[in-house]
């Protein structure tokens, strides 16, 4: 069983409470610009699509098709940038200053400020083509105090000037900052007028971006600007602990979700066949109401499209481990048996809405036929499959309901960030607690570190709450 440090979050809980007692003066020291904070050189050697002058571009496939992406190429120049101070080859440096000139010869004047921009809509935080990026303006601020640094030619400084002044600029205006009702400045990787997402990841790389400028000049604006965020960092860090893992975004997490489940075995595919009848989400209010929605395995549109009828399970013999239908008993049934699928289990979902203080019950119907452990897991987004319950199998050939408690933690995790974002989450932090001197941003780093600690570790889900729990009691 893994430990998991609660004393990180205890100490967290109380600086949180002691919070702003810290000065919001000069946080940091002017020095020359070195390696970029996070490690890109690996995308900078892989990138694969680029357009007729070497400039990389992303394939979004049939929802956008080929675009410039600023954040892409930001992250492409700053790999090749830390390249050319490892090796000193020109060409990563020839190739660093390519993508800084696109910067350059990209940005769009907005009245007093300049913007790069993303030309296709993006539905899902409600903006319509041309938008900008918090994240895009601050990385490209980091690429182009590097170019002045290293080449002392004024453009990139003019560049990274009209791109700093769009923090100053609201989302109204085209520009990239939002203050919320309590005063707290936020910059936003997705502008959205509408719903300001808060994304974590965007907006730390927005503050880089600040503090490299200030860096470089000495800008009591770019200082200003990174303080600001630095306190809206500190008092608001805690809408992004989940408790067991971190949160992209802070877009409201009551809502209607998918919650996509799986049969699994001890082994790559169950041993003998096991017949399924019915799988079941139901939900339960303060009140005592109760809903659900239902799948019936085995009848006609059992597999259709989840909005049908809010319950599908996937049926692909060649990747997963149901078989055909068929009536047992007078039941409707598939069995979960080894068609050796490539992914080796049986997954089934459900559209449900996800609200506060509810009860969730997910139950099971079947044919306990043979004595083989069979496992009932959830897919937490972007992350693994955490075991959650597990089927009464003892092969006495009765028809039996086996129900698992969902706790509302777990299902929060459809709000939880993936684990390559959790990742960056824990790195960033890392880098900016240092950078501010801020010890909050470094307890969250750690307390994020432990969290990814003990759910990637196999455990249960109760294990994963108790080991917390645990903690929490014996002061750990």
């Amino acid at each position: 069983m893994i430990k998991v440090p609660i004393t990180i979050v205890l100490k967290v809980l109380t600086i949180v409470m002691l919070v702003e007692v810290c000065s919001a003066d000069r946080t940091v020291k002017q020095t020359a610009l070195s390696k970029y904070y996070i490690d890109f050189t690996e995308v900078a050697k892989n990138w694969d699509l680029f357009d007729e002058h070497g400039i990389p571009m992303r394939d979004y496939g049939s929802t956008f098709g080929v675009q410039y992406q600023p954040v892409g190429i930001a992250h492409s120049a700053l790999g090749n940038w830390d390249l050319y101070l490892d090796t000193g080859e020109v060409q990563y440096k020839n190739e660093f200053l390519k993508m800084a000139d696109w910067f350059c010869a990209s940005l769009v004047r907005k009245d007093t400020f300049g913007v790069w921009e993303y030309r296709f809509d993006y539905p899902r935080y409600y903006l319509n083509a041309p938008w900008p990026s918090a994240m895009s303006q601050g990385e490209g601020i980091s690429v182009l105090a590097r170019a002045y640094q290293l080449t002392k030619n004024e453009k990139y400084l003019q560049c990274a000037t009209l791109a700093l002044a769009s923090f100053s600029a609201p989302l109204e205006r085209g520009g990239v900052t939002f203050i919320d009702h309590d005063g707290f400045v936020w910059y936003e990787e997705y502008p959205s007028v509408q719903a300001p997402p808060h994304v974590l990841n965007g907006f730390i790389s927005a503050l880089y971006g600040l503090y490299d400028f200030y860096k470089l000049t000495g800008s009591e604006l770019a200082l200003d600007l990174f303080n600001e965020g630095i306190e809206t960092l500190k008092a608001n860090l805690y809408r992004y602990d989940l408790r067991f893992w971190s949160r992209y975004d802070l877009i409201e997490p009551f809502r209607e979700h998918v919650f996509l489940f799986r049969f699994v075995t001890d082994q790559r595919h169950p041993r003998y066949p096991h017949p399924i009848h019915r799988v079941a989400l139901y939900m339960t209010t303060e009140s005592g109401a109760r809903s659900q929605v239902r799948l019936d395995i085995g009848v006609d549109g059992d597999k259709e499209d989840i909005h049908v009828n809010r319950a599908r399970l996937y049926y692909s013999p060649s990747y997963q481990d149901w078989g055909d239908s068929y009536i047992l008993d007078g039941r409707t049934v598939r069995n979960y048996e080894n068609l050796g699928g490539r992914h080796a289990h049986a997954p089934f979902e459900f559209l449900m809405e996800l609200e506060e203080n509810n009860k969730y019950i997910l139950e099971v119907v079947y044919k306990d036929i043979y004595s083989e452990p069979i496992y009932v897991e959830m897919y937490a987004d972007g992350v693994k499959y955490i075991r959650v319950g597990q089927l009464e199998t003892i092969g006495d050939g009765e028809w039996k309901a086996t129900t698992v408690e969902l706790p509302t933690d777990l299902l929060l995790f459809k709000t939880g960030a993936s684990l390559r974002y959790h990742e960056l989450h824990i790195r960033q932090l890392e880098v900016l607690g240092k950078i501010a001197e801020q010890p909050i941003l470094l307890a969250y780093a750690e307390v994020f570190e432990a969290y990814q600690q003990a759910v990637v570790a196999n455990l249960w889900w109760h294990d994963i709450v108790n080991s917390l729990k645990r903690g929490l009691r014996n002061g750990e």
